[in-house]
């Protein structure tokens, strides 16, 4: 039940991500300041959401979930911790999963500690991190699934 959620929060991470990279463009465009007010808290849930689905995954690694075929792919009840957790990204769609959540780790940062430059600039430095997000879940959904 817990990889479907996490797979539940990647789907939302997705949407969010579609939210943060239009909105705050229209907003922008249109000089909608509530619209441009989107981009960090948008920027904060698709973090949430993209850091609770890995670390699902993640925990599934760590405990031999070989439902998730995945893990079942990409790891192996012998090896030590460590590389248990390196499986995570191993393969195509967890480095994926990591560099999204990397990103969406930069795009939070950004919104933290430069919302003055980006208020300054009508909110314009959040959207394109959206949209640069949004694409990845799409890839990854296919992929993590139970067996």
């Amino acid at each position: 039940m817990i990889v479907e959620i996490g797979h539940f929060a990647l789907i939302l991470a997705a949407c969010v991500a579609l939210v943060q990279g239009v909105l705050p463009l229209a907003g922008t465009i249109n000089d909608n300041q509530r619209w441009q007010a989107l981009a960090k808290p948008a920027a904060t849930l698709q973090f949430l959401l993209i850091a609770f689905s890995f670390a699902v995954l993640a925990h599934g690694a760590l405990t031999d979930d070989f439902s998730i075929k995945y893990i079942a792919g990409h790891s192996n009840s012998l090896l030590p911790t460590q590389y248990k957790f390196a499986s995570v990204w191993g393969g195509h769609e967890g480095s994926l999963l990591l560099w999204m959540l990397m990103l969406s780790g930069w795009t939070l940062a950004v919104a933290i500690f430069f919302s003055h430059i980006a208020f300054g600039h009508g909110g314009s430095c959040h959207w394109h991190f959206g949209l640069g997000v949004y694409w990845l879940p799409d890839v990854h959904l296919d992929h993590v699934q139970s067996v």
